[in-house]
């Protein structure tokens, strides 16, 4: 139940970019609309599929809903009428989400003889976690997004350096 609520929240958090696109351009008329369609259908599969399937009806219904109106039809909107790179964009996504599923997979697997509820564990987990993350993803990432994060280090580096 919860990582089909998380996979639509995912969706969401992804396309905040474009949500920021179309407000600024004024064009935030049709996701309204796609968004208070997908909230109606939700409504009434929801009260049919908790009948049938209980709680995990309802998130079923609630992700599929998010899927048709914020992944689906958004993206054809972002794509066709924003103008929007919409497959290069998933592209890169893609590639991108590779590093926190695998990352997130052995995490899993490693939470079956390591117990993580110990505090030091749990720091220690988070720490070695963040640095593959970083090590995996920088390779990944394009020149403009390298030069943003370096930048940021550089910068606080000056500060470090001028405050001494």
């Amino acid at each position: 139940v919860a990582v089909m609520l998380m996979i639509t929240v995912f969706a969401h958090l992804i396309h905040s970019v474009g949500v920021c696109i179309i407000n600024a351009m004024n064009k935030h008329k049709f996701r309204s609309i796609v968004t208070l369609c997908t909230a109606i259908l939700n409504v009434f599969t929801t009260i049919w599929l908790i009948q049938i399937w209980g709680v995990i009806g309802a998130a079923f219904t609630t992700c599929c809903c998010n899927f048709i109106g914020s992944i689906t039809l958004m993206n054809w909107y972002y794509h066709k009428k924003i103008h929007l790179n919409i497959p290069l964009f998933w592209k890169n996504i893609a590639k991108l989400a590779v590093v926190p599923i695998v990352l997130t997979t052995v995490t899993m697997f490693l939470s079956k003889v390591i117990d993580f509820s110990n505090v030091w564990f749990f720091i220690f987990g988070v720490v070695v976690y963040t640095l593959l993350y970083c090590l995996f993803i920088l390779p990944l990432l394009n020149e403009y997004e390298k030069n943003l994060i370096f930048g940021l280090f550089k910068k606080i580096q000056r500060r470090s350096s001028n405050e001494q």
